[in-house]
C-alpha cells in the first residue's frame, strides 16, 4: 500500500521531480503513455515567494536507486503493481509488449494509463500519442494537467482534452540523455517544468492558479501500452517540502478544502441515478399483487356472468 501524505508541521509546499529514461524507447512506436502523479498536499500554502530558500527531502515519499524493498517489503512505501518491474538502473513500468500497464503507487490498476478512472486529486499527464488524429493541432508528446473530482473522466479519444487544464509538448522519446520533469505546488499555484534537452535548465510547462488540493492523498506513477508498444521507465521520483512562512491573519482564513477543486474553472460532477429505494420498490410489488387480484377476480365474475347467461338461452 501506497503511503499517504502526512500532515506536515512546518508551513510547506511540495516539489515533485521525476526522471524519465527516455533513451530506450523503441521508434516509430505508437504508444499510449502517461506518468499520472496524485500529488498530496503536505500543507496549504500562502506568503511571500521565498520558498525557495528552504527545500526539504522527503526520503519516505522518495523514489531512487537501487529501489531496495519496492514491491517486496512491508515497510516500503510503494507497491509495484501490474506489469512494472524492478531493474537496478531503472523501474520498468511496462516492458515493449501490447496491452500491458503497470504502476508504482496505488493498489489499483485500470484503464487510464494504468491508474483508475474517475480519480480524485491531480494527474499529470505525458501522452505520446494522440488518438483524435491530431485534430487540436497538437505536438506529440504532450504533457497535460487535470484535477479529478472522482466524478470526471479521462476521455481518451479527445486525449483528455475534456477535462485538462493546460499543457506543453515535450520531446521525451528518442534521445540519448535522461529527461526530467518538476511539478511544484504551492500557494495553490501548479507549475510544470520540464528539462528535455540534456542542458539541466527547466523550461516553463504550464502554471496554473488557484488549484485547491486536499491533504492526504497518495502519489505515485503508472503506464500503460495499447495495440503498439514501447520501454516506459522511471528512474527516479523525488518529493520536496517547500518551507513558506504564513501570516496569523492567513492561518486563520485558511479554509479547509475536501475536493480538488480549480478557482476560474468549474468540474463538472456526474450526477449519478441512485434508482429505486427499497420502500418504493416495495409499493411497486404491492401495488402489482393487488393489481393482479383485482384482475383475477374482475375476470371470474365476468366468467360467472356469462356462464349464467348462455344456461338460460338454453331453457
Amino acid at each position: 500500500m501506497a503511503a499517504p501524505m502526512r500532515e506536515f508541521k512546518k508551513h510547506g509546499a511540495i516539489c515533485l521531480q521525476f526522471t524519465l529514461l527516455s533513451r530506450h524507447f523503441m521508434n516509430n512506436a505508437k504508444v499510449y503513455f502517461l506518468l499520472a502523479f496524485l500529488l498530496a498536499l503536505t500543507s496549504r500554502c500562502s506568503g511571500n515567494d521565498d520558498f525557495q530558500r528552504d527545500e526539504f527531502l522527503k526520503r519516505e515519499y522518495s523514489l531512487t536507486k537501487p529501489y531496495q524493498g519496492l514491491g517486496s517489503s512491508s515497510s516500503s512505501h510503494f507497491d509495484l503493481l501490474g506489469n512494472a518491474m524492478i531493474t537496478p538502473e531503472y523501474v520498468r513500468l511496462t516492458p515493449d509488449l501490447q496491452s500491458r500497464q503497470g504502476a508504482v503507487w496505488s493498489r489499483i490498476v485500470s484503464p487510464v494509463f494504468g491508474n483508475i478512472n474517475h480519480f480524485t486529486g491531480l494527474g499529470i499527464f505525458i501522452d505520446t500519442y494522440p488518438n483524435q488524429d491530431n485534430l487540436y493541432e497538437r505536438s506529440f508528446p504532450f504533457i497535460s494537467a487535470m484535477v479529478g473530482n472522482g466524478t470526471v473522466a479521462y476521455d481518451h479519444d479527445q486525449d483528455g482534452r475534456n477535462a485538462d487544464l493546460g499543457g506543453c509538448p515535450a520531446t521525451v522519446r528518442n534521445v540519448d540523455y535522461d529527461t526530467f520533469i518538476l511539478v511544484r505546488y504551492i500557494k495553490n499555484q501548479l507549475t510544470v517544468m520540464m528539462d528535455i534537452e540534456g542542458k539541466q535548465e527547466w523550461k516553463d510547462c504550464v502554471e496554473i492558479p488557484g488549484v485547491h488540493l486536499p491533504q492526504g492523498y497518495y502519489f505515485g506513477a503508472s503506464s500503460l501500452t495499447g495495440d503498439l508498444s514501447d520501454n516506459h521507465d522511471l528512474i527516479s521520483l523525488k518529493l520536496f517540502e517547500l518551507t513558506v512562512e504564513r501570516t496569523p491573519e492567513e492561518l486563520e482564513n485558511e479554509e479547509e478544502v475536501t475536493i480538488p477543486s480549480v478557482d476560474y474553472r468549474e468540474i463538472p460532477v456526474e450526477v449519478v441515478d441512485a434508482g429505486m429505494s427499497t420502500l418504493t420498490l416495495l409499493f411497486l410489488f404491492v401495488f402489482s399483487v393487488v393489481g393482479l387480484v383485482v384482475l383475477i377476480v374482475a375476470l371470474l365474475f365476468i366468467y360467472a356472468r356469462w356462464k349464467e347467461r348462455s344456461r338460460k338461452r338454453f331453457y
